[in-house]
């Protein structure tokens, strides 16, 4: 009951950073199986059920949603096919951070494009997430395609999962690249990095070369 409860919950943004939570009439099958998924893979070997002790355990059922979301960028970064197009884990994070959800953590939309890319990330990648239809999936609109979030619950979960990912495995002096993207073809100094920033950047890269986005290998 405690679990059904939460998930019916839905935050929605208002003025000045403020949310609201509203409880809907239902919850998504979907999300409900990620949940449990999650609970199930970490019960005690002894156990047979899963109660709301399992739940406190994990924490609360955004930490299981977001374990959720976890486990399937990984399964997805290690595949051969993602592999041999270069795509990074954090390049997933990122575009599914960024672009599926608003910078006030609402469900945003793709339209996927021709190119074979939508919004910066391959459609090969996105298909292997879409063709489960578990975090993200792809609806037709006339003769147009678009990819959202299979659910608005989704979307806080996702975000406190990449910002933990962030500050555990992200490159250290991303917020220099960043500066250094938005200044490339403008006349504006960008302060490069010292001699010694630099010496532990290219450590941090010769440790973690997987983990290095397409702009942060620049």
């Amino acid at each position: 009951e405690q679990l059904v409860e939460d998930l019916r919950g839905r935050q929605l943004s208002r003025r000045a950073g403020e949310k609201k939570t509203l409880l809907g009439q239902y919850v998504e099958p979907i999300v409900l199986q990620a949940v449990c998924s999650t609970l199930w893979e970490n019960l005690d070997s002894k156990d047979k059920d899963i109660t709301l002790t399992d739940l406190k355990k994990l924490g609360n059922v955004n930490k299981a949603l977001g374990k959720y979301y976890e486990k399937r960028v990984h399964e997805v970064a290690i595949m051969d096919e993602v592999k041999k197009l270069g795509v990074r884990k954090s390049e997933i994070r990122n575009w599914i951070g960024t672009k599926l959800i608003t910078s006030d953590g609402r469900r945003s939309i793709v339209v996927r494009k021709a190119d074979g890319k939508s919004e910066g990330l391959d459609d090969a990648v996105i298909q292997l997430f879409s063709k489960k239809k578990d975090l993200i999936w792809e609806e037709g609109h006339g003769a147009a395609s678009i990819y959202e979030l299979t659910h608005d619950r989704l979307a806080e979960p996702i975000l406190e999962n990449n910002r933990e990912w962030e500050k555990e495995n992200g490159f250290p002096f991303h917020p220099q690249v960043m500066l250094w993207s938005e200044a490339r073809g403008k006349a504006k100094e960008v302060h490069l990095l010292s001699e010694k920033a630099l010496d532990e950047a290219e450590k941090w890269i010769s440790q973690n070369p997987d983990q290095l986005s397409n702009l942060e290998a620049e």
